[in-house]
């Protein structure tokens, strides 16, 4: 093994991240490291090899002088930073389609990545480039990648929703370069203007894809082919929730995004058997690398699928070169080939979780496979493998999914070689069905006692153990241990040795495990329309005032809620609030009190008989939570803080509506006074005693809506910062410009989380702090009095969803003036 070429990924990722870290910023200090990488052996030439100390520096110093050469320029693109400039201006776009979703010919939604290159506004035409998420409604066409399109619509830069410490999927669009979303309806939404070229290897893969999705949509039963979908095709779009969660909880969800695991058995079946008749290494890589170019390309030349083919065939390149096979090296070497095309693949969790299994695997099988003996080689081989495959992914898939799953090698062993057969029994059917509807037919019902057969082992082994993510000190200190332990045998040591170094650096690990302590703040997620707010104070106590809707597509207590909970290292709540009973409060409290230990539900003295309120009693009653009425001038007991209960009152009748009967609080530490005030409307606004409400943040009654935020309201409350927790309801948001005018009128800085994503308020020395998710991750931000788009958060994403581990981002001060 040429021992610095294995190192040539490693410094070029290290690079990578300590640029997107801010610890090695400019253009400078790169390329200073990289000279010093070229001048090392020189300077030194006769002491010691210093080829590996070059090799690490210039790549290290290229990784950044990359990250940060692609990051210089300002956020979004001339498309995004224009409509910026002319909120709700209809656009007629011209460009090409750049990649595009499964669309069945009785279909009636689907999205494509539109390229634009020319643009019409206001009767002019001009050339102006961009990226944007197209969403088509109301649609029965199918389209293929690389074709030139015109649409027209109102172009959003806010593609979902934006919440600090957790990902989403806006922000696996922007990785992908998508800076912007619009929504078209109808069938003759979208205009061709010309067909695409012929060339185009993203139109073929697309065709292709398409092509085979129709075939496999006539040939295979229907409650198996949204699970075929996602193994071959990379699309989950239709599979259920409760299903997807079954290979979580059992850690087999791997299978279900087109990525390493199907290419490796691809790769593997197909070499075993050319081994078998061909003699000529070069001859097998070549027919091996057609192999896996034909996988990629008719699985839709996904990205994760193209990453996971430059890891094979820079394997393979070792047997056409005849030369003894270096899978460490390789594997340096392809993860450096795939930061060189897309540096923010280094945070993309897909990349993340394949680049480390295959690393696993490769580092650890072995000696797993010795430690199984005397069992059969072929039970000693498949186990090893499985059980080494979780080693290194496993802090990360935590931080991801928040659960260990107990028996995931167990679940592997079996499922795996299952895969294998479905996946050939896939191309059959794709392939036979072409010529015949007949023979696809029996191809696509063989496979069902297959799949069938691999959600009962998936749901029969979905046992897991919930824990909070790690701190980044604990991944890194059991990444350093495993590899150590990995390595030790190489250096000879002791077991008691190993065993004692190794049990020392897991206690550390357990230690650090959660941070020890967590700054004081006040954070309003962005939850669309609705409120969830999240408060640790400075002693510590933990507060959730309500907790976002609840729909039968969508659970915002389980895509926001409990995630950041999860992201922040908590297992445990002290206080859950539930303002009123309205669902876009509370309907996302029903999962936050089935995932988490909860100290006290706290209600208002009103019990208003709503079905979702008994629904949320019931809860309480069977997980032992106890549940509090409170009522004006009551205090709640925080630690570090004072927590006051201001309306309702005991006699409050909710005659007046639902709404009016919600809690309101003012919560307060030195430098920080914050009033939440539900959904109230003048009557209950006129009821709160004078004095008592003011705050120097108000989290704006009935997000911002006319009924509510009366003149003398907003007098009496003498925010400096009004938040406004709010999003689109049936295609529009219900905050009134008048009342944001209002509060602009009294001099308070406006932030809403349509626009800014979740908003985090902290202190510091003595000075109020407010900063942005969206801001923070250097993403363009509306003003605050422009208006909004829709935003459709229903759809699905490829893979597991991006979960940031340090990942890039910009540092801002977070102040208005």
């Amino acid at each position: 093994m040429n021992r610095p070429m294995l190192w040539v990924g490693v410094a070029f990722a290290a690079g990578t991240f300590a640029a997107a870290q801010g610890f090695c910023a400019g253009l400078l200090v790169p390329v200073l490291l990289q000279l010093a990488g070229l001048a090392a052996p020189q300077l030194i030439r006769k002491r010691i090899d210093l080829r590996t100390v070059s090799v690490v520096l210039c790549f290290f110093g290229l990784g950044a002088f990359l990250w940060n050469l692609r990051m210089s320029g300002p956020p979004g693109d001339p498309l995004s930073r224009y409509a910026i400039d002319h909120p709700g201006e209809s656009l007629a776009l011209e460009g090409r389609i750049r990649a595009t979703n499964i669309m069945l010919a009785d279909g009636k939604y689907t999205s494509f990545e539109l390229a634009v290159d020319r643009v019409t506004a206001r009767g002019q035409t001009f050339a102006l480039e961009g990226h944007i998420l197209v969403r088509w409604a109301k649609t029965t066409g199918a389209l293929l990648a690389d074709q030139q399109v015109r649409i027209t619509g109102v172009v959003d830069q806010n593609i979902g929703h934006v919440n600090p410490d957790i990902g989403d999927f806006e922000e696996y669009y922007r990785s992908k370069g998508i800076q912007s979303v619009t929504h078209i309806y109808g069938e003759k939404a979208v205009e061709h203007l010309g067909p695409p070229r012929r060339t185009s290897l993203a139109y073929w893969a697309s065709r292709l894809r398409n092509y085979q999705a129709e075939r496999l949509h006539a040939c295979l039963p229907s409650d198996i082919e949204h699970f075929v979908f996602a193994v071959w095709l990379g699309d989950r779009v239709g599979m259920a929730d409760t299903e997807y969660q079954s290979y979580v909880e059992s850690g087999t969800a791997h299978i279900l995004s087109v990525s390493g695991i199907h290419m490796a058995i691809v790769f593997t079946t197909f070499a075993f058997l050319v081994r078998m008749y061909v003699r000529s290494r070069r001859l097998r890589s070549v027919l091996a690398l057609v192999v896996v170019l034909m996988f990629t390309v008719m699985s839709g030349a996904r990205l994760a699928t193209v990453r996971s083919a430059v890891m094979i065939a820079a394997y393979l390149m070792y047997d056409f070169f005849e030369r003894e096979p270096d899978a460490k090296t390789a594997l340096s070497w392809s993860g450096l080939l795939v930061l060189l095309a897309d540096p923010t693949s280094l945070f993309d969790a897909g990349f993340q979780l394949s680049f480390l299994s295959v690393a696993s695997i490769l580092i650890y099988s072995e000696s797993f496979t010795k430690a199984l003996e005397p069992a059969p080689r072929i039970v000693r081989s498949a186990v090893g493998v499985s059980l080494a495959a979780q080693l290194l992914p496993l802090p990360l898939a935590l931080r991801i999914f928040h659960l260990i799953p107990l028996v995931a090698p167990l679940a592997n062993l079996f499922i795996v070689p299952l895969l294998s057969g479905v996946l050939w029994l896939t191309f059959a059917t794709a392939f036979f069905a072409m010529f015949s509807h007949d023979v696809g037919l029996i191809f696509g019902n063989a496979l069902a006692p297959l799949v069938y057969l691999i959600r009962y082992v998936a749901g029969l082994t979905a046992q897991s153990v919930l824990l909070p993510s790690p701190t980044l000190v604990a991944m890194a200190i059991y990444w350093g241990t495993v590899v150590w332990l990995g390595l030790a045998p190489v250096a000879k040591e002791s077991w008691p040795t190993r065993a004692g170094v190794g049990l020392l650096l897991f206690t550390l690990m357990v230690l650090c495990w959660q941070p020890l302590s967590a700054q004081p703040r006040v954070v309003f997620l962005d939850v669309g329309h609705g409120d969830a707010t999240f408060v640790q104070t400075p002693g510590g106590t933990t507060l959730v005032i309500d907790g976002g809707d609840r729909y039968s597509t969508l659970d915002y207590g389980a895509r926001v809620v409990a995630p950041y909970l999860w992201a922040n290292h908590l297992t445990s709540v002290d206080y859950v609030v539930a303002t009123h009973p309205d669902k876009d409060h509370i309907g996302g409290l029903l999962y936050v009190l089935q995932q988490f230990r909860v100290g006290t539900v706290i209600m208002g003295a009103v019990a208003t008989g709503d079905p979702l309120e008994a629904e949320l009693l019931e809860l309480c009653r069977w997980r032992n939570i106890p549940v509090w009425r409170v009522q004006r001038g009551e205090e709640i007991p925080v630690e570090g803080a004072t927590l006051s209960v201001l309306h309702p009152t005991a006699t409050w009748s909710d005659a007046s509506g639902i709404n009016n009967t919600s809690v309101v609080l003012r919560l307060a530490w030195p430098g920080l006074s914050v009033l939440f005030a539900g959904d109230i409307e003048r009557l209950a606004e006129n009821s709160l005693e004078p004095g008592a409400f003011q705050a120097d943040i108000v989290r704006a009654p009935h997000h911002g809506s006319k009924t509510s935020s009366s003149p003398s309201f907003v007098r009496g409350v003498g925010a400096r910062h009004v938040i406004l927790s709010t999003g689109p309801m049936s295609g529009r948001t219900i905050t009134d410009p008048d009342v944001v005018q209002r509060y602009v009128d009294q001099g308070a800085s406006v932030w809403r989380t349509d626009f800014d994503g979740g908003i985090t308020v902290t202190t510091k020395d003595g000075e109020l702090l407010l900063e942005g998710a969206r801001e923070r991750r250097g993403y363009l931000v509306r003003p605050s009095g422009q208006s909004n788009s829709p935003i459709d958060i229903t759809g699905s994403i490829p893979g597991p969803y991006l979960v940031r581990v340090g990942g890039p981002r910009r540092r801002h001060s977070g102040k208005r003036h």
